[in-house]
């Protein structure tokens, strides 16, 4: 007796998804891999370690500053050491879109701690900007979608003032978006946490996840999780003095004797 499939697994369109699904799966193996061998190449090259999956805990108040993104994706900066000036080009958080600037912060301090609505905030008339213009920011490509994206917002304030911030290994034990479920862990804490870069004294600046910083500091939450992408030469040439004990905790400024990326080599 024949049976037939409810679907046909040789359509144009089904092709093109499993196409899809693979080159994603491929892609992330690829991930792992150079990540993988930055990681090899940096215990080699530095003598303080430098783990680009670890999880560090923060104070969001201590992140204050932005900076212009690099080209490329973030999993081609992941574990990097980079000499040069971008740490000194920044801008305050608060301000990070330069001229074109979202207004998140700001915008959000009116909607949770204001109760003004979506529609009468800067961030919604940026994002309707955006639409215009054909630009479009994180899917927007419609009035319809900014205002799901503001219902997203709303749902992401609520779950971290309800549950607190979790990390994306704790969500991954809980719940994980389903388009995310055959991700692997590394594409998601890349991706998906809180990014820093570490300047030359040290100074966290931010990279990527702007959102879910300005709602950790409008409910004033002591610590949040972050992963360090990028650390500048002359800080992580501080770690390895730090790691070779020429430099003991005593040399250090009161304010790098807690420092999240220092501690455990003291």
């Amino acid at each position: 007796m024949k049976t037939w499939a409810i679907v046909d697994k040789d359509a144009p369109i089904v092709r093109s998804i499993r196409k899809l699904d693979l080159a994603v799966r491929v892609r992330d193996f690829v991930v792992e891999k150079q990540i993988g061998l930055r990681s090899w190449y940096n215990a080699y090259a530095y003598e303080a370690p430098i783990e680009p999956l670890r999880i560090y805990e923060v104070d969001p108040e201590e992140i204050t500053q932005a900076m212009e993104p690099f080209d490329g994706p973030k999993r081609m900066i992941a574990g990097k050491v980079l000499g040069g000036t971008w740490d000194e080009e920044t801008r305050p958080f608060s301000e990070l879109d330069g001229e074109n600037h979202l207004a998140v912060y700001e915008s959000f301090v009116d909607r949770f701690e204001n109760g003004v609505p979506w529609e009468e905030t800067p961030f919604y008339e940026a994002l309707m900007r955006e639409v215009q213009t054909g630009r479009g920011r994180w899917g927007c490509r419609s009035e319809d979608d900014v205002r799901s994206r503001c219902r997203a917002m709303d749902e992401l304030y609520r779950t971290i003032e309800s549950n607190g911030y979790r990390s994306q290994r704790a969500l991954a034990e809980s719940k994980v978006p389903p388009t995310e479920r055959n991700r692997p862990e590394i594409w998601r804490i890349i991706n998906n946490e809180i990014a820093v870069n570490v300047g030359r004294s040290g100074e966290l600046v931010f990279y990527d996840g702007r959102h879910r910083l300005a709602i950790a500091k409008i409910l004033e939450l002591e610590s949040i999780p972050v992963v360090v992408l990028v650390r500048h030469r002359r800080w992580q040439r501080t770690r390895d003095r730090i790691a070779r004990k020429e430099t003991s905790v005593d040399d250090l400024p009161v304010g790098l004797r807690t420092h999240p990326d220092v501690v455990d080599l003291l």
